[in-house]
């Protein structure tokens, strides 16, 4: 014997798949519970990406970015007042691969002398396999 339902507009008695009501017509869809559902299931999952990324640190470091840290690294312990070295003011250079494997980092800075004045610096790294190979700073 087949399950039966209740219609939803004239609650006569009718099979559980029927599509309509042989008695008034109307059509038996199944709501939209299950697509709500869906859509809720969708939305919490791109939001938990979203705050993933968001708080996720910063992914691995490619070498070109870990030979600038290490030159900026390099600058701020060479430097007489290492707080007041400031790179923001310059555009970036990206390193330059050099033919052995190694990146040549050229690095324009401002930092502050000992009486507060500004002085423009640069600033030449070596770095090689993620190590510090060469450092120094050009005299004008």
């Amino acid at each position: 014997m087949a399950r039966m339902k209740t219609c939803k507009r004239c609650a006569a008695e009718i099979p559980a798949t029927a599509p309509k009501c042989k008695h008034c017509g109307s059509l038996q869809r199944a709501g939209c519970l299950g697509a709500v559902v869906v859509i809720l299931c969708v939305f919490l999952v791109l939001v938990w990406i979203a705050i993933h990324r968001m708080y996720a640190g910063p992914g691995p470091q490619t070498a070109a970015s870990q030979a600038e840290n290490l030159c900026e690294q390099a600058v701020r312990k060479a430097a007489s007042h290492p707080a007041s070295v400031d790179f923001s003011e310059f555009g970036k250079q990206p390193p330059m691969n050099m033919r052995d494997g190694s990146y040549q980092v050229l690095l324009a800075f401002k930092e502050k002398d000992a009486l507060g004045d500004t002085i423009a610096r640069d600033a030449i790294c070596t770095v090689k396999d993620g190590k510090l190979q060469t450092f120094r700073e050009p005299r004008p």
